[in-house]
């Protein structure tokens, strides 16, 4: 038993080793060189008016606003070779604008999904430099500034192709989760269709699988480079929200297939708040036009309460069972539950566009801690399936003929008497004549020989016609019954074809003993009876 234990053990790590070979593989692509030399920071050059006199500004720095709650920077360092570059800023404000002269080069405005501050914070504010650059002075202007100071970053400045890449090695670590969670998911997936292959129901590693794909989902498109750059933005940040609101569910699933039945209702429960704060925060956008940001902190609370709840409930069940997989699971919700309580409090008190970061990062480490967890109690499952499959063949065959014995035989007449028999079947009982003679005489061994040439000419002659199926059985030392369902013959040709097979074997063996057999053939209920009579007497005999 171990030794198959430790065999598949090797199996599945072989499995998982492809699998992550792939992952690398899938998370270099990813990952591109790119040679950012050309892309400045523009740190000087800037200034402020105030008074009708120019006040000189370094970035970064925080840069006071003015009577009317704006600060107005203008920078005239830029010349004819910045002409069609791409100047960006990293962080976006409600007014922030970007003008040279009465040319409008950028301007936030919302889509019809309204973003918060932390939101914006994500994202970049990218312009193209006009012609006239060199001959009027770049304006930024940032309004209704509600502090009396601002910190404002300089600005970076290049190549449209540059800028691009600049971009996408910023959002390396969304792209990395991102991937990590979809190939993680795949692998989860995997090993569902292998377990449920096999035989074995384990539902955790599909509720694992829709986890991760919702989560890569919602990091994907909640990252500034989905938001500034991905196609039907509007419509991607709704479905990112609606999967932000529901990515929960599958682990709630996840506890729901962990803890016993007494503790199931707790997590239904969950599910059912989950689902339906879906579709009210849905409802109530529709009829009273109310944006879901200003519902974000709903469904922050519904989170927070139900990590808490679920890593309860598995501590309750790890106090009763104490298993290590219970332990490794209370673990993974308790580190989930702290990234999540750490990124809400950066979003709510810091309002530090990075919050996210923090929890996707907690959401990876979460599954993998689980992922692995709960690899060695399937890998224990699936050996013991393996293990319980193969006793249970064992127990079933006739160690010296091959054929099915009398406890087979026994569950195959109760399925046949279960699901209404057809008549098209042949029911014959065959008997080896003179077995104790030849045991008492020329010994057990030559006995044992004849019966197994006894089942090997009744195998051969059922295995030479085609178009029917057939079920063989020792029932006792001395007698074999054939069941042979669609016979593609009468019985008396099926006896013929035995005793064929039994000449040409008594002829080829050159020993005294002879296989002899006699035929009888029984309906369903006879052979049945039949057996279970002379099995009944036998007993009694014996005691």
């Amino acid at each position: 038993m171990s030794r198959l234990h430790n065999t598949h053990c090797e199996k599945l790590e072989k499995v998982i080793m492809v699998f992550l070979f792939f992952l690398v593989l899938v998370l270099l692509s990813g990952f591109k060189e790119s040679n950012n030399t050309q892309l400045v920071s523009l740190y000087d050059g800037w200034y402020r008016v105030e008074d009708g006199k120019r006040i000189d500004v370094k970035l970064p720095g925080f840069i006071p606003k003015d009577s009317s709650n704006n600060i107005v920077l203008y920078n005239d360092s830029l010349s004819a070779e910045d002409v069609n570059k791409v100047i960006s800023f990293d962080e976006v404000t409600d007014g922030l604008s970007i003008s040279v002269g009465d040319n409008i080069l950028y301007k936030y405005q919302d889509t019809s999904f309204v973003r918060n501050k932390q939101m914006k914070g994500k994202l970049w504010a990218d312009a193209v430099l006009p012609v006239e650059i060199s001959d009027i002075p770049l304006c930024v202007t940032y309004e209704n500034v509600k502090d009396s100071k601002m910190l404002i970053s300089p600005p970076v400045i290049g190549s449209l192709q540059r800028m691009a890449s600049f971009h996408m090695q910023n959002s390396n670590l969304v792209l990395f989760i991102t991937q990590a969670m979809f190939c993680l998911s795949i692998i989860s997936s995997a090993i569902y269709s292998y377990m449920k292959h096999h035989g074995i129901q384990e539902k955790r590693f599909l509720d694992v699988a829709l986890f991760l794909c919702i989560c890569s989902y919602w990091c994907r498109t909640d990252s500034g480079l989905f938001q500034v750059n991905g196609k039907f933005i509007a419509k991607g940040s709704l479905l990112s929200f609606y999967a932000f609101m529901l990515m929960s569910v599958p682990m709630v699933h996840f506890v729901k297939n962990t803890v016993h039945d007494d503790k199931k209702w707790l997590p239904r429960l969950w599910i059912i708040v989950l689902y339906c704060n879906a579709i009210l925060q849905g409802i109530v956008h529709l009829i009273f036009k109310i944006q879901f940001i200003k519902m974000l902190s709903i469904t922050h609370v519904l989170l927070f309460t139900g990590v808490i709840s679920m890593t309860y409930l598995l501590w309750k069940e790890y106090k009763q069972y104490k298993t290590k997989e219970l332990e490794l699971c209370l673990n993974a919700f308790g580190l989930l539950g702290a990234s999540g309580v750490l990124a809400l409090l950066l979003y709510w008190l810091l309002q530090i566009p990075w919050y996210d970061a923090i929890f996707q990062l907690g959401i990876l480490l979460f599954v993998i801690i689980l992922f692995f967890g709960i690899i060695q109690k399937v890998s224990d499952d699936i050996s013991f399936h393996i293990e319980q499959t193969i006793y249970e063949k064992m127990s079933m065959e006739d160690r010296l003929t091959g054929l099915q014995n009398k406890k087979a035989f026994d569950k195959f007449m109760n399925e046949q008497i279960v699901i209404k028999h057809k008549k098209d079947t042949i029911w014959l009982l065959i008997h080896l004549d003179d077995l104790r003679e030849i045991n008492r005489i020329y010994g057990f061994d030559t006995g044992d020989e004849i019966v197994i040439a006894a089942s090997s000419c009744i195998k051969k002659a059922c295995n030479s016609i085609t178009g029917n199926s057939e079920e063989l059985f020792r029932v006792k030392g001395d007698e074999f019954v054939v069941v042979i369902n669609n016979p593609a013959k009468d019985e008396k040709e099926y006896i013929q074809l035995i005793e064929d097979e039994v000449k040409k074997y008594n002829l080829s063996n050159g020993s005294k003993c002879k296989v002899h057999l006699s035929y009888q053939q029984c309906t369903l209920k006879e052979i049945d009876n039949k057996v279970n009579a002379e099995g009944v007497k036998e007993k009694q005999n014996e005691l």
